[in-house]
């Protein structure tokens, strides 16, 4: 053999950052002069650095090769022995080249983190949480947990209690937070608390978090309730009001209907003038009056009279009035009982149209809130022999290309004749 090698230490021991360093004696036994190339073997190579990696000697010359063992402080650093061998080649007789083993044991070390996500969560029974633990040291890590809140106020689950955190990962624990007392209404209140993570061997590592702690009742529940309870004042109002006094209505009139088969004399309606047929001044023509033909006798199941009906139509110029309103006379010895009265402004017309009694106002409306608006009253209005039920436009407003209001107030109810 023409090359002789000798390792010292065999076994050496070095802290991932640290460094520590092994000899190799290389001494040439043969005749020539030989060139060695040394090269560590197995996976402790990329942890080592050859100095010098090549060497020259003489026959029976001698030389030194320092291996300098420099693991890294991170998590792909193995901790444990690791063996390793050393191959010096000859390159004038590489059929005589060597190997020295060797071991070196790199130490372990403990580089854990933690990270509560989210840092504040919002619950009504409990709220939930995730604990990020980071483990960037180069062995596995037991890692226990506990909860701690100031007040006593909060109770704590971890899902699993403990973890074993293995090196270069991330580890995710659960968490649930409960509060100890809830409340149906109010503010939300906030708890804040914190976790301990206590890896074995290292110091223990707090993160802080806050449970937003909301009522078991919505906000938005009480004036959802109300709205509710005034919806049900609304529709039994109107049952009252409206639909059961029509259902007798109707009940009523179908009595009086078999009671009477043959109809008594209705009440005719004179046609009104046509519409513009009134006088100027500021605005347009108002509508003709007309007068509602007596009946000649009342029914006996109805006390109110006979059905009859109208309808009163008037015409104004743009930014004016009817100056002669749209009118219908109550005949002598008659009454006229208006139960239902439509408003009708087809064109969409501006302005103001007013309805009347004589000189008493019934109904002022403006023409811009409605295309057609029916009003139907339970104690009709009543008009008496000689009253005039009329109507009036003003500021007439129309719609282009329009150039006057259009405007019409249909009637119904029932005429009673005095004898």
């Amino acid at each position: 053999m023409s090359v002789l090698a000798t390792l010292e230490p065999r076994q050496l021991s070095v802290e991932p950052g640290a460094e520590a360093t092994a000899t190799l004696q290389v001494r040439n036994q043969g005749q020539l002069v030989e060139q060695y190339t040394v090269e560590v073997l197995g996976d402790a190579a990329r942890l080592v650095t050859v100095e010098p990696p090549v060497s020259s000697l003489f026959p029976g010359g001698a030389g030194q090769v320092v291996l300098r063992f420099r693991p890294p402080r991170a998590a792909t650093t193995p901790a444990g022995p690791l063996a390793y061998g050393v191959r010096i080649l000859p390159s004038q007789e590489p059929q005589h080249a060597v190997v020295e083993e060797g071991t070196v044991v790199i130490g372990g070390f403990v580089e854990t983190s933690a990270e509560l996500v989210p840092r504040i969560s919002r619950g009504r029974r409990a709220a939930r949480f995730e604990l990020a633990v980071d483990n960037r040291g180069n062995q596995p890590v037991p890692v226990s947990f506990m909860g701690n809140q100031p007040d006593n106020l909060l109770g704590f689950a971890f899902d699993p209690p403990s973890i074993s955190a293995a090196p270069g990962t991330a580890t995710f624990v659960r968490l649930r937070t409960r509060p100890v007392r809830r409340f149906w209404t109010g503010k939300s209140k906030t708890h804040p608390f914190t976790v301990a993570a206590q890896p074995e061997g290292a110091p223990p590592m707090s993160v802080d978090g806050s449970m937003l702690q909301e009522p078991l009742l919505p906000g938005w529940l009480p004036a959802a309730l109300a709205a509710l309870v005034a919806l049900a004042v609304v529709l039994l109002v109107l049952w009252l009001a409206v639909v059961k006094p029509a259902i007798k209505s109707a009940a009523k009139d179908e009595v009086s209907q078999q009671l009477n088969p043959s109809p008594s004399p209705g009440v005719s309606q004179a046609p009104n003038k046509p519409a513009g047929s009134g006088g100027g001044g500021g605005g347009g023509g108002g509508g003709g009056a007309a007068t509602p033909t007596p009946a000649a006798t009342t029914a006996e199941g109805n006390p109110l009279g006979e059905p009859v009906d109208g309808r009163l139509s008037a015409t104004a110029a743009s930014g004016g009035s009817n100056t002669t309103p749209a009118a219908v006379v109550v005949a002598p010895k008659n009454t006229l009982s208006i139960t239902d009265i439509v408003l009708e402004n087809p064109q969409g017309d501006g302005g103001t149209l007013t309805v009347k009694r004589n000189a008493a106002i019934l109904l002022m409306e403006q023409l811009s809130n409605f295309r057609d608006l029916d009003l139907h009253f339970v104690a009709p209005l009543t008009f008496h022999a000689g009253d005039t039920l009329s109507i009036t436009i003003s500021g007439c407003a129309p719609v282009a290309p329009a150039t006057s209001c259009q405007d019409a107030v249909f009637y119904a109810g029932y005429n009673k004749v005095s004898p």
